[in-house]
């Protein structure tokens, strides 16, 4: 566990090194070497799943074609295959994997968070970086569905629809952020927010339908209908209950602090666009969390939602924003130091119950 103390180190150091730099480009730039050369350069002891994907790794590099995987994630499969061909080594292919995802997190973060680095901070200790050590090809296709959001709020339909078809392609659980599309053109106010939160939560009555249809649509994922599978074991003990429920307080405290129900007309384009952007990524990181929290024992839709919750590394800067302009600066830096200090807690916990298989470290040299 040594390494990952020195590894929240580095970015403490890299965030105070900031503050006398002032350059968010530099500190990204940083942070990013640093988190894709650890992911990286892991062993493939490192992650519950890294030997599987050798596997498929090896299977795409001799005949991809002829590999039944071929077809399940057929853009993955290509994926894997030129790395073969071009590098001839899986190591190059993780360490592609760790560039991809962590760059295409911190270009979202850079774009849409208003405390770049609050976000980052909360990348690392709610354990979405570390997610990626463990089920890398969904967290390669979270990344082309966060390009996805950016596109679709960018209103570049065309590029938007690009990284979702690539995305399924990577990880077919990826069409579930086609719910993205009508919720951005909601006009959210608190009212629209528990509305849409409520019909949600009723909707999950009849979850185990839409599972059975999945399932029949995909047959790859029939392995979690039965409990076979191992992947996200540590998080399907129960353990993710905790965690959720410091999630749903973390909500509360930005449902609490959200925009006021106003006209978007009478306000500047700017505010209207920032109003959107806060209840869209509440709902978003509310949905999540509600999965989390309701289906804490079933693997396929804790895989589910994770398309979600990654969403409250940039919500909670919205909501410390919002802090800071209805209750001043003192208070807001007293509740955002105090949720840094917070998630803390349940990250030594996860990375002491060594969840996502990523204990011990170890280079892949070693």
């Amino acid at each position: 566990m040594n390494i990952y103390i020195l590894l929240t180190i580095i970015l403490l150091v890299l965030m105070l090194l900031n503050v006398y730099i002032g350059k968010a480009n530099f500190f990204l730039l940083s942070i990013n070497a640093v988190f894709s050369l650890f992911m990286g350069l892991r062993s493939v002891t490192v992650g519950s799943d890294t030997l599987l994907y050798k596997e498929i790794y090896n299977s795409m590099a001799s005949n991809p074609l002829s590999s039944p995987l071929f077809w399940k994630f057929p853009i993955y499969n290509v994926y894997s295959y030129i790395i073969a061909r071009v590098f001839n080594s899986f190591q190059a292919e993780l360490i592609i994997n760790a560039i991809i995802i962590n760059t295409i997190v911190l270009f979202f973060i850079k774009k849409h968070s208003p405390n770049i680095f609050l976000s980052v901070f909360l990348y690392y200790t709610l354990y979405f970086f570390f997610t990626g050590f463990n089920i890398s090809r969904q967290c390669l296709a979270l990344g082309f569905c966060l390009l996805f959001l950016h596109f679709l709020i960018e209103k570049k339909v065309i590029k938007a629809l690009m990284c979702l078809i690539i995305a399924f392609g990577i990880h077919t659980t990826a069409i579930v952020t086609l719910l993205f599309i009508p919720l951005i053109y909601i006009h959210w106010t608190k009212r629209n927010f528990l509305i849409t939160i409520t019909g949600i939560a009723a909707m999950s009555i009849f979850s185990s339908k839409f599972i059975s249809l999945f399932m029949s649509l995909f047959s790859e994922y029939n392995i979690y209908a039965n409990g076979a599978s191992t992947t996200l074991s540590a998080q399907n003990e129960g353990n993710r209950v905790f965690l959720s429920l410091f999630y749903v307080s973390l909500i509360v405290i930005s449902f609490i602090y959200s925009p006021k129900n106003i006209k978007l007309e009478n306000v500047s384009e700017e505010r209207a666009k920032y109003i959107q952007k806060y209840y869209l990524f509440l709902v978003l990181s509310s949905l999540g969390t509600m999965i989390s929290l309701i289906f804490n024992r079933d693997i396929l839709i804790l895989r589910i939602e994770s398309y979600f919750s990654i969403f409250l590394i940039i919500l909670l800067p919205y909501t410390m924003k919002e802090i800071s302009r209805k209750s001043g600066a003192i208070q807001e830096f007293m509740i955002k130091n105090s949720i840094c200090i917070l998630t803390l807690v349940p990250f030594f916990v996860q990375l002491g119950k060594n969840i996502g298989g990523i204990l011990p470290y170890m280079f892949f040299w070693q």
